[in-house]
């Protein structure tokens, strides 16, 4: 196992956040680049399959400010001593993506003014610092080349320990190579890296947003706002348990918002994949028109678009559609259409039903994952113990019941017969009681006689 600090840089797009009941400084980061980099072991090629395996591994992990190392050996920054000396907050929302480790710096404004003021000062002037992250790995020997960079072995199984901010020193994994600044674009020509014109990534527009909204709602009581999307002109955020949408624009890096907030509601639809889509929407709008026009509903045009967000089988099941599964349309509903002559007075009307299973009717049902799978789960729980008590009922020696017949009984009195095939317990008898704990018991003679009691003698 080896222990190596791969150096990146970092300047930050800063705002403020609470956790743990106080505020903190939040800075994106991007801590590592797939590719060669040259650290304490050499060119070694950092794999982005590696980088994405676990990225919440280094959630939480320390931020330190330099790394920590006695008599030139690399030390873990995870220990008491070197906690207080040199901590200044924690990575955070750590993600692999785009070829890139990625997270946050969640400082601690005091531990800051503690530890290194200087880190203060970078993070108000928006100066670049650089970042180097501290963490064990296998290396595994392997020769090979990365976009034309020759590399000697190959990382594998990160154990990440902490992350390094440098004040005064230069990293191995520049801006230039994709790390640093999260608003720098990178593209290759010829294996060859060469900077795009700077642009606004969504990550540093979601920043900016955040600080507009937090200053456009003043943090209204204690209450605090969470974007939920960002799109190209418009966002979407949560604030006192409600969503609303606002527009915004980019004009030179710079974030502002446009118009007012709307209130909002979240739809989320699921549409089955096939060829004929315009058919199939135009058969559901049939349906929902069915259900507005319908008197003996209660649905106007205003649930036009609540009603189209519904799944198909949710809205088959809304009166007055009638279902797939009948078999015959329903002779009372159709009287005024055939003549009351059509139908026998006092003959019963019959309707061809198809049953359902009970795991059939949860599938339909319009409810969260996490809901179906309790019910899935409690129907297993209950057949498990139904099919438990029969087995128990069958297997007594008295009992008359044929399996079928203790099937089609409910579990209330499955578990009243099961319980008369329980043996009858002596409660007077010896063999109740479990000795199985102690020591053997010796043999005592009845002839023996008892041990005199002793005399105390008062004085």
């Amino acid at each position: 196992m080896h222990y190596q600090q791969i150096v990146t840089n970092f300047k930050p797009i800063v705002r403020n956040d609470k956790m743990q009941g106080k505020e903190w400084i939040v800075a994106p980061m991007v801590m590592m680049v797939e590719g060669v980099l040259n650290g304490n072991h050499g060119p070694i090629f950092y794999p982005f399959d590696e980088m994405s395996e676990i990225p919440a591994i280094w959630n939480h992990k320390p931020v330190v400010v330099y790394h920590p190392e006695q008599n030139g050996k690399a030390l873990s920054a995870c220990t008491p001593d070197e906690l207080t000396v040199r901590s200044i907050g924690v990575i955070m929302n750590t993600e692999a993506k785009d070829g890139k480790l990625v997270a946050e710096a969640w400082l601690d404004p005091d531990r800051i003014e503690v530890v290194d003021n200087r880190i203060s000062e970078a993070i108000e002037n928006e100066t670049t610092l650089e970042l180097s992250t501290g963490l064990f790995m296998d290396v595994e020997e392997a020769e090979g080349d990365f976009n034309g960079v020759e590399y000697k072995g190959i990382a594998r199984n990160f154990r990440p320990d902490h992350l390094a901010v440098l004040p005064d020193l230069e990293g191995a994994c520049s801006v230039e190579d994709g790390a640093g600044f999260i608003r720098l674009n990178m593209r290759f020509v010829t294996n060859k890296k060469v900077f795009v014109e700077n642009e606004l990534s969504f990550e540093a527009i979601r920043s900016q947003l955040m600080k507009l909204v937090d200053d456009q709602i003043n943090h209204q009581e204690y209450e605090w706002a969470y974007i939920s999307d960002v799109f190209s002109d418009t966002f979407v955020y949560e604030h006192g348990n409600k969503l609303y949408e606002q527009g915004y624009k980019v004009e030179e890096e710079i974030v502002s918002l446009v118009g007012l907030p709307t209130e909002v509601i979240r739809v989320i639809s699921y549409e089955l994949v096939k060829n004929d889509t315009k058919g199939r929407n135009m058969e559901k709008e049939k349906i929902v028109d069915a259900l507005i026009e319908n008197e003996k509903t209660q649905w106007t045009e205003d649930d036009r678009e609540s009603l189209m967000a519904l799944n198909d089988e949710a809205l088959a099941k809304m009166p007055p559609v009638e279902s797939e599964e009948t078999e015959e349309p329903d002779p009372v509903q159709n009287a005024a259409k055939k003549g009351a002559e059509d139908i026998e007075p006092g003959k019963p009307v019959e309707k061809k039903i198809k049953v359902q299973t009970v795991n059939e009717y949860i599938k339909t049902l319009d409810a969260p994952k996490e809901i179906v799978e309790v019910l899935e789960h409690g129907v297993a729980t209950y057949n498990e113990n139904r099919k438990a008590l029969v087995e128990k009922i069958v297997a007594n020696e008295k009992n008359t019941f044929s399996k079928e017949y203790l099937e089609s009984k409910d579990i209330k009195e499955l578990e009243a017969l099961a319980k008369l095939c329980e043996p009858v317990v002596n409660e007077d008898a010896d063999d109740r009681f479990d000795f199985s704990g102690q020591g053997p018991v010796s043999n005592v003679s009845s002839d023996e006689e008892p041990l005199t009691l002793p005399t105390t003698v008062s004085s």
